[in-house]
């Protein structure tokens, strides 16, 4: 139901300030339900629409926990990488540059 009530306020509300939130909300939903590909999708359209919002930086880490979940190993680290770099002082940026110390 939440990836179904994100999806339409995202539609109705495009301009809304609660839009990249609901955004966000909905990538996260999709991840609760396995579903990575889409919840990378609806991560990547938070970032592309909103790259300044506070969520994009969380977004990117999320994409990459879905893409190491999905075996692409290379990838989950190129969004590591692009997030410090994007998004630097963020807690979602030290998380990503521990990450990928570990690696």
């Amino acid at each position: 139901e939440s990836v179904v009530a994100f999806e339409n306020f995202v539609k109705q509300h495009p301009n809304s300030d609660l839009a990249p939130s609901a955004q966000y909300w909905l990538g996260n939903s999709l991840y609760g339900l396995r579903d990575c590909r889409k919840a990378i999708e609806a991560q990547k359209q938070l970032i592309a629409r909103w790259s300044s919002h506070a969520r994009s930086a969380d977004a990117m880490l999320n994409m990459s926990i879905c893409q190491q979940e999905l075996g692409e190993t290379k990838a989950a680290r190129q969004t590591l990488e692009q997030l410090v770099a994007k998004y630097p002082g963020t807690s979602a940026a030290e998380t990503a540059a521990r990450q990928l110390k570990k690696k």
